[in-house]
């Protein structure tokens, strides 16, 4: 039977023997050992709307019109898969395949599009075609999406996933139901008899993950529990505790059911538990309501500039590189939980986990796109050559490369016109001064 499952990553780490300090400055100096991994939890982290991808899926178009350059079909098909259009994004890839065939950049989309098409198999085949060719791309993240595909296969049964994916808290590897992906990752490259991955390679697949976090879906449930999962990997240098418990929380508030709501806080309060005898999952929900609302609002204004941008007929990608690459993100504000002296989490390293439940997922769902944005962009407004006058700001690096994906007549620059008007004036004064003329 073929194993379907949108995409979705996880790590369930060691259980600590020994318990780490909490106190004000904790959040503060975790995410200088882990910089993002708030942003990414919350929302806050450059982006684009799904307007802005149905206006590139639309330039995109046109452009493969009038010229048949390898890098539109990427773009066109990383629109459609934005846009939750999932087969239009394989079938332009598989287009792409038969004129320009074994390119990285074809098979790692196509990798990333059947995974999230809830096509495990297809996915990991294309993957590792991807890593064969450049197994370095996206500072090797890749190959962490592979890992977790696999990881995944073995606990997918009759098409559905049981959320968490681990029902361990510690580290199994006689019970493949309650084995977590760190113990995966450990069979793969760590060493399972001291139970530990090296801190190198604990920090790339961090960093690997925070990249699917910020290329992919970052409110994907299985992505923060991956985040949480690796985040409390190593209480004894390198903890992150409170982001842990953040992520768990934050992959709660996904699900309705009670059952996997239930669970996920048990995994927040298993975190805090280490770190401090006076807050839990609901204090710390309670801020961190507070810090996805910052996300929310930072990225609520991002999708308003690009409606705007679209809507007056300026190019939206020529606006966003003016607009955000060049200047610094503030950083979300941290919101110090509620403590209170008579809340005792108790030993969690003698509880019993909640059991979850299990949940169907497929493909990604269709995203919704502001209707003024579509009959704007589907009327007889829209001339996408018109942009040239917007190209004129964009810094010089930045210019000799978005410019030929947004226009092709491309003017004839004042210094070539100077030129052939000297040139035309030298050859008329030679014919006279021979008297032809």
């Amino acid at each position: 039977m073929r194993q379907k499952i949108s995409i979705a990553f996880i790590t369930l780490l060691l259980w600590p023997t020994l318990a780490c300090f909490w106190d004000k400055d904790t959040i503060e100096m975790e995410r200088q050992d882990f910089p993002e991994a708030l942003e990414l939890i919350c929302g806050k982290f450059l982006r684009h709307s799904p307007e802005f991808y149905y206006w590139r899926a639309k330039d995109r178009e046109s452009q493969l019109r009038v010229s048949d350059n390898p890098s539109y079909y990427d773009d066109l098909a990383v629109s459609y898969a934005k846009l939750g259009e999932l087969e239009k994004a394989i079938n332009v890839m598989l287009q792409k395949e038969t004129k320009y065939p074994g390119k990285y950049e074809t098979y790692a989309n196509l990798g990333t599009f059947y995974l999230h098409h809830a096509e495990l198999d297809k996915g990991l085949e294309y993957i590792k075609k991807a890593i064969e060719i450049n197994p370095d791309a996206h500072f090797g993240r890749e190959k962490y999406q592979m890992y977790l595909a696999e990881y995944l296969q073995s606990k997918v049964v009759n098409d559905q996933l049981k959320f968490p994916l681990s029902g361990s808290l510690g580290i199994s590897f006689n019970d493949d139901n309650a084995a977590n992906f760190y113990n995966f990752l450990l069979e793969k490259e760590g060493n399972s008899a001291d139970q530990k991955l090296s801190e190198e390679a604990q920090q790339k697949a961090v960093t690997g993950l925070l990249g699917m976090m910020k290329f992919g879906n970052f409110k994907s449930p299985v992505l923060l529990e991956a985040l949480g999962d690796l985040l409390m990997a190593d209480c004894y240098e390198e903890a992150a505790r409170e982001l842990a418990a953040k992520a768990y929380l934050a992959a709660s508030r996904t699900f309705d059911n009670k059952k996997i709501k239930d669970a996920y806080y048990f995994k927040a309060n298993s975190c805090l538990a280490e770190i401090s005898e006076a807050t839990n999952a609901d204090n710390l929900m309670t801020a961190l309501v507070q810090e996805i609302a910052q996300g929310d609002a930072f990225y609520e204004d991002l999708r308003s500039k690009e409606i705007e941008w679209i809507l007056s007929g300026k190019n939206p990608e020529i606006q966003y590189t003016n607009t955000y690459y060049n200047n610094t993100i503030e950083p979300i504000t941290a919101i110090e939980p509620a403590h209170n002296a008579n809340i005792n989490l108790g030993d969690f390293h003698n509880k019993k986990m909640p059991e979850g439940d299990v949940v169907p997922f497929g493909a990604d769902k269709i995203k919704e796109i502001d209707e003024k944005v579509k009959d704007f962009l589907n009327g007889e407004g829209v001339d996408i050559n018109k942009e040239w006058e917007q190209a004129k700001e964009l810094p010089s690096a930045a210019r000799s490369k978005e410019v030929p994906h947004i226009n092709n007549r491309m003017p004839v620059p004042a210094s070539v016109v100077i030129t052939a008007i000297v040139v035309l004036v030298a050859i008329v004064l030679i014919l006279r001064w021979k008297k032809v003329l």
